[in-house]
């Protein structure tokens, strides 16, 4: 008896089996080895990362201080008119409950630092978990193998993922990316659309930075359920779906005595309206309109687009010009214009030619993948994943910040495509998916690409991306602390010091990069473009305490160092070239970095 129990008693590897050829095994061991190569190159505890990340930690601090979930004032940032945020609360949320537990068992400062490191490090394992679901729905295991390959080494998808990224953006890319995907095989799989949709809501709850990218598909999936009413059931389901959770999303967002306030940044009621007159008339056609001829079936879908879009422009008719449509055109000119995540691909290739490099010849070869694929299957869903990863590419050549949304989607084009590789004469379809795998990558392209600029005589900073290592050293986390043994006051001076210093310091600040405070960006640009004397009358008018600038000691007598719109004679140009301003007194060695250089506002004499 004892001898018959021993022959049936299962191995270990019998036991772990299961655990180990698990899909969500895979996506964890890909995680792990993403984040262990992240951190290992990154600084967590010497910087915030950038500015949305310092600004979202300053937003949930106050939150947690006991600021409603409604009150999104940020009362130390814009001075006389603080910021009121438009992000979401619904970040904060997540943030806030992962910081509680951590708070149990860690120090407040090393509970902050793990929360920083796990927030995105859980969003980017269910993206991988939603990207492997896709590619075994529509591939196989060889799919799913070939996906983790390319996904731990997809720079320009994993750029919003990496450890600290605790701002909005994330959240969006997730959201929109999983949900479109999915939205490709809605037309044959309707359960899909309810999953779909609510993915997609939440991207545009979240944030409208990816409207230019959901838009285009969801129109083109709602003609398509017109022309071929057999898939009228799952872009409804999408539909309702999405128009559900941007409603839900709203009430959570907006207390009642504001949902009549429309503004064009975020979640309100004239995006509910437009989502849901577009998922009633999908409901209509599909309960009443399956015998209608094509003609009456595409009238009623174009009488719905107008609806809601006459809806969407009666509550707020300049939101048509974009989430940006009320910002003050000085703020446009001197800043928004300039950010580094609207430029489009030909003036972000000029700074960061191997990035913008290795960008273009991986989407495009997702896109010959997609083309390639389904010209050998010519099936519907190959046909529609090829026209959303096209349509991905057109708004990441437009603006930089849709680079990883084309990136994510190319990572399964390739996968889906090299897992059908077949082998030669001298190659098994192993080796020759293996080859395939390991030269398109994005990080093999960034070495390959990097060397060939370097062998032309692109200087090495240029092709690494280093050209903002002054700045980048004057806004880490030791620098600006520094600052904070200074009396509490108002500073003045570069706009991207705003969010480190409201974050690490209990000082105010005039500005940050955030339109909502067009006005004291403008402001802030002005006192530095002035003459002398209107800058020290702009600095006392704002009741500035100090001034902050990072200028290199090494160059500060160096014309070439001044911005090309700026004059000699105006006070920028003075404290560059370091010359005497009467009215400002330098605090020395304020900072443990020379570049970061404060002046006290001297009292009018």
């Amino acid at each position: 008896m004892s001898a018959t129990a021993n022959a049936i008693q299962p191995s270990l590897w019998d036991t772990m089996r299961p655990y180990a050829l698990s899909h969500k095994t895979w996506c964890f061991l890909a995680l792990a080895f993403i984040v262990a190569r992240a951190l290992g190159s990154s600084e967590l505890a010497q910087s915030l990362g950038d500015t949305d990340d310092a600004m979202r930690l300053v937003q949930l601090r106050d939150w947690l201080a006991g600021a409603g979930w409604y009150d999104l004032t940020l009362s130390r940032v814009g001075g006389a008119t603080p910021l009121v945020s438009h992000w979401s609360r619904l970040i904060d949320l997540p943030l806030a409950m992962l910081l509680g537990i951590f708070s149990l068992i860690l120090s407040p400062s090393n509970a902050e630092l793990a929360m920083r490191i796990a927030w995105p490090s859980l969003l980017l394992y269910v993206m991988l978990r939603l990207l492997v679901r896709e590619a075994d729905a529509r591939g196989g295991e060889t799919a799913v193998i070939m996906l983790l390959i390319f996904s731990v080494t997809c720079l320009s998808g994993l750029f919003q993922f990496r450890p600290g990224r605790i701002d909005h953006h994330n959240a969006m890319i997730l959201g929109t990316v999983g949900g479109l995907l999915m939205l490709t095989r809605v037309l044959e799989a309707p359960q899909l659309g309810w999953l779909a949709g609510t993915l997609v809501g939440l991207a545009l709850v979240v944030g409208y930075e990816p409207l230019a990218l959901i838009f285009p598909m969801v129109g083109l999936a709602a003609l398509a359920a017109a022309v071929n009413t057999t898939w009228l059931l799952g872009v409804r389901n999408f539909l309702i779906a999405m128009a559900a959770t941007l409603a839900v999303g709203f009430l959570l967002a907006t207390p009642p005595a504001r949902w009549a306030n429309v503004v064009c940044d975020a979640l309100s009621l004239n995006m509910v309206l437009l989502a849901g007159v577009g998922a009633a008339g999908i409901t209509i056609l599909h309960a009443k309109g399956m015998t209608w001829p094509l003609a009456s079936r595409i009238a009623m879908l174009v009488a719905t687009g107008t609806a809601g879009v006459a809806f969407y422009v009666a509550a707020e008719p300049l939101c048509l010009g974009g989430p940006f449509a009320l910002v003050n055109a000085d703020a446009k000119r001197v800043w928004l214009e300039t950010v580094l995540e609207t430029q489009n691909i030909v003036v972000t290739y000029s700074n960061y030619p191997t990035t913008m490099l290795v960008f273009l010849v991986f989407v495009a070869a997702g896109l010959a993948a997609a083309v390639s694929r389904w010209r050998n299957e010519r099936t519907l869903e190959s046909a529609t994943l090829l026209i959303l990863m096209a349509f991905s590419i057109l708004p990441a050549l437009w603006q930089m910040k849709f680079m990883p949304y084309a990136s994510w989607i190319a990572v399964l084009c390739l996968a889906l495509r090299v897992a059908t590789f077949t082998g030669g004469e001298q190659l098994t379809p192993l080796c020759m998916r293996l080859i395939g795998a390991m030269s398109v990558n994005q990080s093999s392209l960034s070495l390959l690409l990097g060397a060939a600029l370097l062998a032309v005589g692109t200087p090495k900073s240029v092709v690494d991306g280093k050209l903002t290592a002054d700045l980048d050293a004057c806004v880490a986390t030791p620098a600006i602390t520094s600052l904070a043994k200074l009396p509490t006051g108002l500073i003045a001076g570069r706009l991207e010091f705003g969010p480190y210093i409201a974050a690490l310091t209990p000082h105010s600040v005039l500005s940050a990069p955030y339109h909502r405070i067009d006005s004291a960006i403008v402001e802030g640009y002005a006192i530095l473009a002035a003459k002398p004397a209107e800058a020290e009358a702009r600095l006392r008018k704002v009741g500035a305490t100090y001034l902050a600038e990072c200028i290199t000691p090494v160059t500060a007598r160096q014309t070439t160092q001044l911005d090309s719109r700026r004059d000699p004679s105006s006070l920028l140009g003075m404290l560059m070239l370091g010359e005497t301003v009467p009215f400002l007194a330098e605090i020395p060695a304020v900072s443990t970095v020379p570049s970061l250089r404060v002046w006290r506002v001297l009292p009018p004499t």
